[in-house]
């Protein structure tokens, strides 16, 4: 049996809780209302969080012969200045939610109440991990920034750590969001188009052999070198060998890491920027390789079946929303060889997408698309990177028959 005066403060540990439930769910929502799909998942799942404290509490007070008290929870706030003032409040909720747990413990100390205090121990773990946590958000958002252009790149790193949270658990489970009509998917163009293909085969059943197993296809294009001796450069690449004539004694050398790297995959030939991270997939009927910069990303994909532009084009657009989206017919003269597609320009929570997706025209059955994603600034310019890279893809490619 518990104290008066204990049960009474476990009450009201159960209002906090409940509040912090409420709150995060208030979170939730404005996060989904400005296309924040991570953050909104993130939040959702904190809100069951708290609920599940709490309830955990209650059940506790009624075990030990108190009376749990269900809490009047006030209205918590439903708009937020910024993503960054967002985790802030959860935060600063978070460390009030660890001082009055730590009160709860002096508190049991002073009445020699062990059974409470026992536990109790597993809510000072608890919110240790949940500081560390919100910390650890915080910190990443400070360093991306939460300008327009940084929100993606914040929603990304909050949908990782909802991937890593359901791994985990054992798996996804169902969530109370994951039944909600889809409304808007803020996700890499690189998904959207690989699902919306593998409908499209799935649909007109036109695949009937297996994939081969995976090939040179995952190696990354090797990084070449420039060796410059007295003013004059040679390209390499890890392995060549040279033979030089007429060089002086003591010659003047330096080694640097070349500026492109070589893309040579599926007859397609271009060169993109060195540190341009390099991934490759594939699944049954299509491969997907991403090449990713800081605001440009270049994707290309090769199906094995026909596969219209347009209707990958509108696939897309149903996933961002219509209302958001601009398309405009566009044509683009990849080194000598015109390419025909579509751009869309995506206006999601003030931020600005670019995308151009060209058919690469191709003498065989295979459907070549190539795509380029790139993160506008706050004018509606280009970024540098982009503007850079396709420079130099205009520059070097070709297709190899």
């Amino acid at each position: 049996m518990i104290s008066k005066s204990m049960e009474k403060a476990l009450n009201q540990q159960i209002a906090l809780e409940g509040y912090a439930s409420y709150l995060y769910l208030s979170m939730a929502s404005w996060c989904e209302n400005e296309g924040l799909e991570g953050c909104a998942q993130f939040l959702y799942r904190q809100s069951d969080e708290e609920r599940a404290h709490m309830l955990r509490i209650f059940r506790y007070i009624n075990e030990v012969d108190g009376h749990a008290l269900s809490p009047g929870i006030k209205e918590p706030a439903h708009t937020f200045k910024s993503v960054r003032d967002l985790f802030e409040q959860v935060y600063t909720h978070e460390q009030k939610v660890t001082r009055s747990i730590h009160e709860l413990v002096s508190q049991s100390y002073e009445e020699k109440d062990h059974t409470t205090l026992n536990f109790l121990q597993w809510y000072i773990n608890e919110q240790r991990e949940e500081e560390a946590l919100m910390r650890t958000i915080l910190d990443k958002i400070k360093l991306i920034g939460d300008t327009p252009q940084s929100l993606y790149f914040i929603d990304m790193e909050l949908d990782k750590i909802n991937q890593m949270t359901a791994q985990a658990e054992g798996g996804e489970g169902e969530r109370p969001y994951d039944n909600y009509p889809f409304l808007i998917k803020n996700k890499r163009m690189k998904s959207q188009l690989a699902t919306v293909a593998l409908i499209l085969i799935l649909t007109n059943s036109l695949i009937s052999q297996e994939q081969d197993s995976i090939s040179a296809n995952d190696i990354e294009p090797p990084l070449r070198l420039e060796l410059t001796i007295d003013g004059k450069t040679y390209t390499l690449k890890d392995g060549d060998e040279i033979k030089l004539k007429g060089v002086a004694a003591n010659p003047t050398v330096s080694v640097r890491s070349a500026a492109f790297r070589q893309f040579q995959f599926e007859s397609v030939y271009f060169e993109y920027p060195t540190h341009f991270a390099y991934t490759y997939e594939e699944d049954f009927g299509y491969r997907i390789w991403s090449l990713d910069g800081s605001d440009f990303i270049i994707l290309m994909f090769v199906y094995d079946v026909p596969v219209v532009l347009d209707e990958l084009v509108d696939e897309m657009v149903a996933q961002f929303g219509e209302e958001n989206c601009t398309i405009t017919p566009f044509e683009r003269k990849l080194g000598e060889i015109p390419c025909a597609g579509k751009r869309i320009e995506v206006s999601l929570i003030g931020q600005s997408l670019n995308y151009e997706i060209l058919d690469i025209p191709y003498p065989d059955d295979k459907k070549r698309i190539l795509a380029f994603q790139d993160i506008r600034d706050e004018t509606g310019n280009s970024s540098s990177e982009s503007t850079l890279t396709m420079q130099q893809i205009n520059t070097s490619f070709k297709l190899i028959k």
